[in-house]
């Protein structure tokens, strides 16, 4: 089985990718120029206690009820990237975060190359650095192995190159994140 949560609402709102105590929870510069929306927002004031309450907690509280319907799924956590970043353009397609096993993310990576992309470790951003919070505090909630993907957005949003995102995702997943991939692997290091 598999499920999905998807985070119905802009990060520019708040970051469902970050820690209530984030200085980025609510964004007050994206690409060098100002956020308007969140120019006095905190998480401690009424707008701020407003957009938590009314999709940031909930959004969590599904993930988590989700996970604890599907007994033995690992988690995989997909995100896009923009193609230029202040100025550079990146390369990488895809992004294959971790903070924790990095054997999984290597064997992930080497599937989702072996579809013809272009793939990185930790890039464009480092699971090292905090910026996977949302799928690291459920799967460690729920004692499960977790991923975490970029995708370049435009693969994304282009159909042909979504589609093969999308099989190349699913090809991984299956050989990484399933309950047989998960066994085999432990049974190898017994």
């Amino acid at each position: 089985d598999c499920g999905a949560v998807l985070a119905n609402f802009s990060r520019l709102l708040v970051d469902a990718n970050r820690e209530l105590d984030s200085p980025t929870l609510f964004r007050k510069e994206a690409e060098g120029r100002t956020v308007r929306l969140n120019e006095q927002v905190e998480a401690a004031q009424s707008e701020g206690k407003r957009r938590l309450e009314a999709i940031y907690h909930p959004y969590h509280r599904h993930i988590d009820q989700r996970v604890a319907e599907l007994k033995e799924a690992s988690l995989l956590s997909i995100h896009s990237f923009t193609p230029l970043y202040e100025g550079k353009k990146r390369s990488m397609e895809l992004g294959v975060l971790f903070n924790r096993d990095p054997e999984l993310a290597e064997h992930f990576a080497n599937e989702l190359k072996e579809e013809g992309f272009a793939v990185a470790l930790n890039e464009p951003y480092s699971g090292y650095e905090g910026v996977i919070y949302g799928v690291e505090q459920h799967a460690l909630k729920h004692d499960r192995d977790f991923l975490e993907v970029e995708v370049r957005q435009d693969l994304a949003v282009d159909p042909k190159s979504r589609e093969a995102v999308v099989k190349a995702l699913q090809r991984a997943s299956e050989a990484t994140l399933s309950q047989d991939a998960r066994r085999a692997r432990r049974e190898q290091t017994l």
